[in-house]
């Protein structure tokens, strides 16, 4: 796919002008290596989430407060409303039977973990519908694929179109059209490579 794809972009060299860094301060260094390694022991389960995501907090609070003016708290809450309400929905008794029905067959788990990835993005979508079915594998292609569409299909649209915003704002809307309509065109080629 990604050569089919790079047979239509012009062949031109990509100009980054970066600054180098002035020096590396070993203490800054030294803290972002141990918290990151603590975050890390908290996702495989080894440390309680519920205390160590707090106290890690606290402590880049109490570290360095500017970071917290950094954050992009409209596309956080965004997440974590869709984490919330998935996880809310998994509970009521009507979707439970609905999503079983749903999502009883192979090419049901792959279709459909697409298209609800387009509504609430394809991490909380797998998170819902791995629950109530046993399609692993039909599961991971749908939700993974579900990544291209929409732009709230996948953190990483938004994110990716925050930071082309803020390069070309001028030129945003353009680029969301072009952006979806390029991403459901491959989408729609794996899903037919996959589905069949």
């Amino acid at each position: 796919m990604m050569i089919i794809i790079t047979r239509f972009i012009k062949m031109e060299p990509l100009a980054i002008d970066l600054k180098p860094a002035e020096h590396v301060e070993n203490r800054q260094l030294v803290f972002l290596i141990c918290t990151g390694v603590v975050l890390i022991a908290t996702i495989f389960g080894w440390l309680p989430f519920n205390v160590v995501v707090p106290l890690i907090l606290i402590v880049f609070f109490i570290y360095n407060r500017k970071i917290f003016k950094m954050v992009d708290y409209g596309l956080l809450a965004t997440f974590l409303f869709f984490f919330v309400a998935t996880n809310n929905l998994a509970n009521i008794h009507m979707v439970q039977t609905l999503v079983s029905s749903l999502f009883d067959t192979p090419a049901h788990v792959l279709f459909g973990s697409f298209a609800l990835s387009q509504i609430i993005s394809n991490v909380p979508s797998t998170i819902l519908i791995s629950t109530f079915t046993d399609h692993a594998h039909e599961l991971f292609l749908g939700t993974n694929i579900g990544g291209l569409g929409t732009m709230i299909a996948s953190m990483a649209n938004l994110i990716g179109f925050r930071v082309y915003r803020q390069i070309e704002p001028d030129s945003s809307s353009t680029f969301l059209k072009l952006f979806m309509v390029l991403n459901f065109v491959m989408a729609a080629v794996l899903l037919v490579s996959f589905g069949l």
